[in-house]
């Protein structure tokens, strides 16, 4: 744990309400498991599992009503097995429900940058020491943003206080989000950034 950053500690965080054998079942596959956390109306976990069939998402998403949209889309797509939609919040799901070292990677698209509460941001929160210890070695967490300050926060808080090794890219691909289409649309800087466990 960082010098510093309180203790997470689990012991505190409420089980989700949820069907838990389905999530249980779909975690206990031997396929490659991949997590996004807060998925939106779900247009990158989608596309992403269809591209990927020998691979596991479970992509969670806390908001009724994007959660919705995103149960529609996954329906319309022929709802891929290998596919998990998830209405919960992460913190709870990840904290009693993932195994340690367990995920290949993380997605956290363009979250809420948390303007008026940092230590809401997931670089920032002690919970992000579960997050480490469900990755595996070598595991990587992929973020997007288009705040230059987020950015470079976790560039900081990567290196400095979690140990991690970190990396910018450009990514030029279709747009893995709405919001990342709507940044391109009006010329918004899009800063696509990955932290690797050591």
């Amino acid at each position: 744990m960082p010098l510093g950053f309180r203790k997470f500690n689990r012991d505190l965080i409420p089980k989700p309400r949820i069907n838990e054998e389905d999530l249980l079942n779909f975690l206990d596959s031997s396929a490659p498991l991949y997590v996004e956390i807060g998925c939106g109306v779900g247009l990158h976990p989608t596309d992403w599992s269809l591209n990927n069939p020998g691979f596991r998402l479970l992509a969670i998403e806390r908001t009724q009503e994007k959660f919705k949209k995103f149960l529609d889309r996954y329906h319309e797509n022929g709802s891929p097995k290998n596919l998990y939609p998830l209405h919960a919040h992460a913190v709870s799901v990840i904290a009693h429900y993932v195994k340690d070292e367990s995920v290949e990677e993380y997605f956290i698209l363009f979250p809420n940058p948390e303007i008026k509460n940092p230590q809401q941001r997931w670089i920032q929160m002690p919970f992000f020491s579960d997050i480490l210890r469900t990755l595996k070695p070598s595991g990587k967490i992929h973020f997007a943003t288009n705040e230059k300050f987020y950015a470079e926060e976790i560039e900081e808080y990567a290196k400095k206080a979690w140990g991690l090794k970190f990396e910018s890219y450009n990514f030029d691909g279709s747009p893995r989000t709405h919001f990342e289409k709507k940044y391109r649309e009006r010329g918004d800087p899009i800063y696509s950034l990955t932290v690797t466990k050591p």
